[in-house]
């Protein structure tokens, strides 16, 4: 079964910042096409915006709008038209010219949504991989947030892929980068089970430990106990008093 796609709306929120960014702006001719372009958008006319759109990008090829326009033409392909192999030539033409740049970033995930959009699992993987990576470590909330959207595509598309390798990859790096983040928790409830799934019985093990004993605050930790409490039992003897002993000591603490 095709996996649902949540589509955004087409980028017209984008160029009308731009706008609000660059005002004021003379509609000169080197622009004219640019705002015909987002005035068909506005009038949800998007077959004319492409065209002149298109038209713009012939006649200013190095203008510093050249990217709001690549990427509203590719958000109506993406949106509208469900054209997800032109969108994605224009998500990869704004990669290309556009590095180190919100740009960049914005087109790598909406790249990724073209290939799972189309059930292409690893060419998505791969794409968005390549994005959490380069940007892994800024230090800008929204970039942040957008790696760990990434992060969570391409989980979604490793488990489309029964890639239990690449799932691991993932998990560690996440927790090698932040074993502090409000997901960590259940990232490495996570990364035990798909070691579980894989009968790797030793590191399923070591990794539900790590919850309990790491994040023994979180809800996480408590579904390990009730879940996995006679495995862990079973496979290391673990001994629960530490973690029940700090449970009692913080509802005695809440009393």
């Amino acid at each position: 079964m095709k996996k649902e796609i949540v589509k955004p709306c087409v980028s017209i929120c984008t160029v009308l910042l731009l706008f609000i960014w660059l005002f004021p702006v003379a509609v000169s001719a080197s622009t004219a096409m640019f705002v015909q372009g987002n005035n068909h958008v506005i009038e949800q006319q998007y077959d004319e915006a492409l065209s002149a759109y298109d038209d713009f990008l012939k006649e200013n090829p190095e203008h510093y709008l050249v990217p709001a326009a690549r990427w509203t033409m590719a958000n109506i392909y993406f949106s509208v038209n469900e054209d997800y192999e032109n969108a994605a030539v224009l998500y990869n033409r704004i990669i290309d010219e556009n590095a180190d740049t919100e740009w960049e970033l914005f087109a790598f995930g909406r790249l990724g949504a073209c290939y799972e959009a189309q059930e292409k699992w690893q060419e998505a993987a791969d794409v968005l991989q390549t994005a959490a990576s380069k940007f892994s470590d800024s230090e800008e909330l929204d970039v942040r947030t957008r790696v760990d959207q990434m992060r969570g595509s391409i989980i979604s598309c490793y488990r489309n892929l029964d890639d239990h390798k690449s799932l691991i990859r993932v998990y560690k790096e996440m927790l090698a980068e932040n074993p502090a983040a409000p997901s960590a928790p259940q990232n490495q409830f996570e990364l035990a089970q798909i070691y579980l799934e894989m009968e790797a019985l030793n590191h399923a093990a070591k990794n539900f430990v790590a919850v309990v004993d790491r994040y023994p605050a979180s809800p996480v930790a408590q579904r390990v106990q009730s879940e996995h409490g006679e495995f862990l039992a079973s496979q290391c003897d673990y001994d629960w008093t530490p973690f029940t002993t700090y449970v009692s000591s913080v509802e005695i603490s809440r009393a």
